[in-house]
């Protein structure tokens, strides 16, 4: 959801953003590319929990299952310790995000107006993304005017937190005014997901 509403800002105030970087997300309207069923399911299910998280958001091999451990031990301690806040959100909110869904998935206006971003905009995706296939990435980024796009090899779609120092190296180089990586590795190779 996070993706939605940062096009949104994008598209709706320019003015707010000397640059932007979006992960793991889709286009809106008839041309994403959805995720299997199963993981569609998954991922609009509150009551889910962390082994289901763990089973879409990372490549189902040992490397990629232990960099989602590790990622949420690092996200236990940092609330353990009170540096990030405990996740709650009401049922209510999380109903309301999952009904923004097909409204979003419905409507050409997203993508049609991505062509008018003037920012420079980095787009990262992990390649064995289930959630939110690269496609929808490689969309976006065609679509906005002089985007890069950073494909994480061996990434699913918590990309960002498979890969930090590698997707945080891609992500400063943008900010830095310099070209991302087209591709970086994050270190699970294997593809999973067939």
């Amino acid at each position: 959801m996070g993706g939605f509403i940062a096009q949104e800002l994008l598209r709706r105030h320019p003015e707010r953003f000397s640059a932007a970087v979006l992960v793991g997300t889709n286009p809106g309207g008839p041309d994403t590319t959805l995720g299997p069923r199963w993981v569609q399911r998954a991922d609009s299910d509150p009551d889910a929990g962390l082994a289901t998280y763990l089973r879409t958001n990372y490549p189902r091999n040992a490397c990629a299952q232990a960099a989602g451990e590790a990622f949420l031990e690092r996200l236990e301690d940092a609330v353990d310790s009170g540096r990030y806040p405990v996740s709650d959100v009401p049922a209510s909110t999380y109903d309301q995000m999952v009904a923004a869904e097909d409204p979003w998935l419905e409507s050409r206006a997203n993508l049609a107006g991505l062509r008018d971003v003037e920012v420079p905009v980095l787009v990262i995706v992990g390649d064995q993304d289930v959630i939110t296939p690269a496609d929808n990435s490689r969309l976006i980024a065609s679509a906005i005017p002089g985007a890069q796009l950073t494909l994480v090899t061996g990434a699913g779609h918590s990309a960002l937190f498979q890969a930090p120092e590698a997707t945080a190296s891609a992500i400063d180089m943008f900010l830095d005014g310099g070209a991302a990586s087209a591709n970086v590795a994050s270190g699970c190779g294997e593809r999973a997901f067939q």
